[in-house]
């Protein structure tokens, strides 16, 4: 589920509100390994737009009384897709307007949908075919078509397919990542940079989560066990390739 700053000005006129409050949060690093919650609230969208971080915003809630039914659109995280829509307020019956609330919603989940099912097909399709059709045109090596020749610059083929798988999955993660994660977007314009800042800031995590893994205690519990697995698998399979000699 993605939200932009146009389904949350839907979603205001269609309730209103007497009372209506938004929230938003965002994390702040203080170090390699900690952070601090920040949240910004305002009884204004606009307001709230304009004070909201750059990129996508995991942590949202808003909040609307219409007399005595209150409503609360909330998002907690960015795992799961999911956001809730809660409604309280007399009677037994839905009212209409969390049918129309929801509605609009549901619009906006169709949209990532086919957003995302567009990424998971086309970014790997791309992916695998560009770097083959590099080995064909530049090697001549008949992976696709049949090869009307000797072999042709196989080396500078392969760097080629190489580079441009990388490049092409490296775009696909990125596009795949915007795609499914659960999000608020206030600002109107994308910020580009912010792919390119969080590839950085998971490969700094990845290369500070290898350098103190061997330092973690239970790392090493963990490596005996697996350790211990394999080698029982490895003697199991000794002794049946012995017993089959």
């Amino acid at each position: 589920m993605r939200l932009l700053v146009d389904d949350l000005r839907a979603v205001e006129r269609e309730l209103g509100a007497d009372e209506l409050s938004w929230r938003i949060g965002s994390r702040e690093p203080l170090g390699n390994w900690s952070w601090k919650n920040v949240y910004i609230r305002s009884e204004s969208l606009d307001e709230l737009t304009g004070n909201a971080p750059k990129g996508r915003i995991y942590e949202f809630e808003m909040q609307a009384e219409v007399g005595d039914q209150s409503f609360v659109l909330l998002m907690v995280s960015k795992e799961p897709r999911f956001l809730t829509l809660s409604y309280e307020g007399p009677g037994d019956d839905t009212p209409e307007i969390f049918r129309a609330v929801s509605s609009l919603v549901k619009k906006a989940e169709k949209r990532g949908e086919k957003w995302f099912y567009a990424g998971a097909v086309v970014g790997p399709m791309l992916a695998l075919f560009i770097p083959l059709n590099i080995l064909d045109q530049v090697g001549n090596l008949g992976l696709l078509y049949n090869e009307t020749g000797p072999h042709r610059n196989v080396g500078a083929a392969f760097g080629w397919a190489i580079v441009s798988f990388l490049t092409i999955a490296f775009v696909a993660a990125g596009f795949g990542s915007w795609a499914v994660a659960s999000s608020v977007t206030l600002r109107p314009v994308i910020d580009t940079a912010s792919m390119v800042e969080r590839a950085v800031d998971g490969a700094k995590s990845a290369g500070r989560w290898f350098v103190s893994f061997p330092r973690a205690e239970y790392m090493y519990k963990l490596i005996m066990l697996w350790a211990t697995v394999v080698a029982a698998v490895c003697g199991v399979g000794g002794f049946v390739v012995a017993l089959l000699k």
